[in-house]
């Protein structure tokens, strides 16, 4: 199954120096040993150029594995650049449920999109271990001698390069499925910004730091990260982090924690889908009376009364909870405060659908006696009345939806509504072949 790291999409630029020569790597470390030597050296350790240049060094030394290669560009951008070096080995791999192109370099395993396109790398030998941890710490030892000021700006952007550069390591490490070095590479991303002389907030890491450990089952870390989110006013999208504690909670059986994170969310977001469905869960399986839940979003409705996706909301928990004339209420109520939202008509729309989807399911389980070729005839017109009440739901839906993927998606309901009727009124095939030359473009 395919995984997808919520907020990062990376592929990010690593403009490097020759990377397949033996001679490069011999070059950069001797340049390191130089300037480490440098650092040590009492006099020289006072100079902020000192240890911006140990700083730089490191950095060389990270990029000298890939060379001038750049995520991104093609296999013949690529062939060029490496003036026909060719891979020592070539193979097809599935990650994460992708088909990927490897090819095998001496310092590097490269793998290509099957468009052709350089998506990941894989470094195999490194110039210098933990090249990347060192240069941070050189570029923070200079800001420290740096006592002026005059090199601010340069450290500034050499830790900003070092924090970039940091994520693209921990994405390579998520794709391939390392999911705690991930984690743990997300967050040293987010350290390298955090404190002086960069000062900066990298809420976007921190996150990442927290989900990939959650993944990864190590809930005590995902738990500590999530509340340093929330600490910052961070909480990812549409409030996942409340989600995300919660789930925490509820592997710890923590009831009253798990509530908290849920209706801490739901104040902020009462929209989010993993928020509401997460506190239907809990009222159903706790046993608790779920009329806490209607007062947290009558409360919600109170500071946003034009808000028509509150009710939206309220339809769908209340037709979780199998309270379904009171979940139709909730969307009409919807379309009523705002006739152009179209998701009151989508969840009137779908809980009419679903409703003759289940009384079809019922009426082929009958079998061929007598009473159940009664009860079949009974049902088959119940099933007609609940697509009938669905389609003008679905059709003023798609009459007010701007969004072009959500008008698509109704289109292909109202098609699949009309097929069904066609058969009981001449107009569900009219409605059917209007909707049929929409879902196919013409």
């Amino acid at each position: 199954m395919k995984r997808t790291l919520l907020l990062v999409a990376l592929l990010a630029v690593m403009p490097l120096a020759n990377a397949q020569d033996g001679k490069n790597y011999a070059a950069v470390r001797s340049a390191v040993a130089s300037a480490e030597k440098n650092a040590e050296n009492p006099k020289k350790a006072t100079n902020v150029a000192t240890w911006t240049k140990l700083a730089e060094c490191y950095m060389d030394a990270y990029q000298a594995p890939m060379g001038s290669i750049i995520l991104g560009m093609d296999r013949n951008e690529l062939k060029l650049l490496l003036n026909n070096i060719k891979p020592t080995s070539t193979e097809t791999v599935q990650i994460q449920g992708q088909n990927f192109t490897k090819e095998v370099y001496p310092t590097v395993n490269l793998y290509f999109s099957e468009a052709g396109q350089l998506q990941m790398t894989e470094v195999t030998e490194q110039a210098v271990e933990n090249s990347l941890s060192k240069a941070l710490e050189a570029y923070k030892k200079a800001a420290q001698v740096d006592e002026k000021g005059k090199k601010s700006e340069d450290i500034v952007a050499g830790i900003k390069k070092i924090g970039e550069y940091f994520n693209v390591e921990a994405t390579n490490a998520y794709y391939f499925n390392n999911i705690e070095k991930a984690s743990e590479l997300f967050e040293s991303a987010a350290k390298a910004v955090a404190g002086a002389p960069v000062n900066g907030c990298d809420s976007l890491s921190l996150y990442n730091a927290g989900f990939t450990a959650w993944m990864g089952g190590n809930n005590d870390r995902a738990k500590e990260i999530f509340e340093q989110c929330k600490a910052i006013g961070y909480y990812g999208t549409d409030g996942e982090i409340f989600a995300k504690l919660a789930d925490i909670a509820n592997k710890a059986k923590d009831a009253a924690a798990e509530k908290a994170a849920l209706e801490d969310g739901f104040a902020k977001f009462p929209q989010s889908q993993s928020i509401i469905i997460g506190l239907i869960n809990y009222y159903i399986n706790s046993g608790e009376d779920p009329a806490a839940l209607f007062q947290l979003l009558e409360k919600a409705r109170q500071n946003e009364p034009d808000n028509a996706s509150l009710y939206s909301v309220e339809g769908q928990i209340r037709e979780k909870l199998g309270e379904t004339e009171k979940a139709l209420e909730a969307y009409h109520k919807c379309a009523e405060v705002d006739p152009k939202y179209p998701y009151g008509y989508t969840g009137a729309g779908l809980l009419y659908y679903n409703k003759a989807d289940a009384i079809a399911q019922e009426a082929q389980s009958l079998g061929t006696s007598r009473e159940d070729i009664r009860k079949y005839d009974e049902l088959i017109k119940e099933w007609e009345v609940a697509l009938g009440n669905a389609l003008p739901e679905f059709q003023k839906a798609y009459e007010v939806a701007q969004d072009a993927a959500l008008k698509a998606d109704i289109a292909k309901f109202v098609k699949d509504i009309a097929f069904r009727l066609r058969s009981v009124d001449p107009k569900y095939a009219e409605i059917y072949e209007q909707f049929q030359k929409i879902v196919e473009g013409n």
